[in-house]
């Protein structure tokens, strides 16, 4: 199945953003064991980009983790997984910022060493009315 186009768009920099995905349809046998949320600029900028959030199924505040591997652990079922990556408050503020488009994509690592892209597209925050951080 080929990867989902999407719009991450209408979120206010400086707030805490979770990119959170189910991931269906893995393979009977298989599982995730790592992921990627690369944000850049342009398309041809070098790995890592503007951000690169790694995931694996250890939690890492600030970072992620895969939730569900997709052998029916993490509350899904065998073959769903379950992923979340967290972007900061500075990731979004000040990384990101407001009013600026950026390409991203979201790819996947399984256990039998496989690389699949679950999505790509753009991603654009907005400037919110208060500043108050405190």
């Amino acid at each position: 199945m080929p990867p989902a186009h999407e719009v991450i768009s209408g979120y206010v920099a400086g707030d805490k953003l979770n990119v959170r995905r189910i991931v269906s349809n893995i393979q009977t046998g298989r599982t995730l064991i790592k992921a990627w949320l690369t944000i850049k600029n342009v398309l041809t900028d070098a790995d890592p980009g503007v951000i690169q959030k790694v995931i694996t199924t250890a939690a890492n505040p600030g970072t992620g983790q895969i939730i569900a591997p997709g052998d029916g652990t993490g509350g899904q079922p065998i073959g769903t997984g379950d992923i979340l990556f967290e972007l900061t408050m500075t990731d979004t503020g000040t990384t990101l910022g407001p009013n600026k488009q950026f390409v991203f994509d979201v790819q996947l690592k399984f256990d039998n060493a496989e690389i699949a892209t679950l999505s790509y597209g753009e991603i654009w925050l907005v400037r919110g009315v208060t500043d108050a951080g405190s």
